[in-house]
């Protein structure tokens, strides 16, 4: 009764920082992941998004959170992947640029746009499956996608080239991307804090507010997810 039996998969990888690491690494080099993770901005978005898809009635069973330490590690964890018979989502919180999603350590976009296609569904949802009430698409994914959360990944050809590569849908994000307790204004996080409720999402429109020196107040997303490339 735990299972999905449409045998649909999601994808939540997540990376960081090498220099992120040093406050959790021993003089040994060994790394303390468990603390890492509880406080990462990178996993606590993605935790956050495995509680959504959990929320909207997906199986336990079904999500994959991948922690990727390096670009080579994402290559290991695409094999993994191709194995999946349907996967219906992919989610990417990283680092980003105009080329792509920067894994720890450097690189991952080269690799992401000559990689094998996944096993994309073709499966709509039936019903109404809400991920973000209110934003463009009706804050309904009835097809699959993959969302690419890293600052500026959608200025230049990589998402574009990445949609087309893999046939699916994807969105990229179209300014520097911050990290949100809600998805449509912006609401900082606590740093080094350890809540799931967080989003990793571009947000524009800001103002400067007299007196505020320093705070940006009224950053808005208007875009849902990203913006959105669709396969040519």
């Amino acid at each position: 009764m735990f299972r999905d039996p449409t045998g649909l998969y999601y994808i939540i990888a997540w990376s960081f920082a090498n220099s992120y690491l040093e406050p959790f690494t021993d003089s040994y080099g060994n790394v303390d992941w468990d603390a890492f993770t509880a406080v990462d901005s990178f996993a606590r978005a993605a935790y956050s998004e495995r509680a959504r898809l959990i929320a909207r009635g997906i199986s336990q069973d079904s999500i994959i959170v991948r922690r990727v330490n390096s670009a080579t590690d994402l290559e290991s964890a695409w094999s993994e992947w191709l194995q999946l018979p349907f996967v219906h989502e992919l989610h990417i919180f990283s680092h980003g640029y105009a080329g792509g999603p920067i894994m720890a350590g450097g690189g991952g976009g080269a690799f992401l746009l000559a990689a094998d296609r996944l096993a994309w569904s073709g499966i709509l949802y039936q019903g109404t499956h809400h991920a973000y009430p209110g934003l463009p698409d009706g804050g309904r994914m009835i097809s699959p996608f993959a969302g690419i959360y890293g600052c500026n990944t959608a200025n230049g050809a990589w998402a574009q080239s990445f949609a087309n590569s893999q046939r699916v849908r994807v969105y990229a994000q179209n300014f520097y991307s911050s990290f949100s307790h809600n998805p449509r204004i912006f609401s900082s996080i606590t740093h080094h804090g350890t809540s799931h409720d967080i989003y990793l999402l571009s947000f524009d429109g800001f103002s400067w507010l007299t007196g505020l020196a320093g705070r940006r107040t009224g950053l808005t997303n208007t875009t849902g997810r990203g913006v959105v490339f669709t396969p040519n």
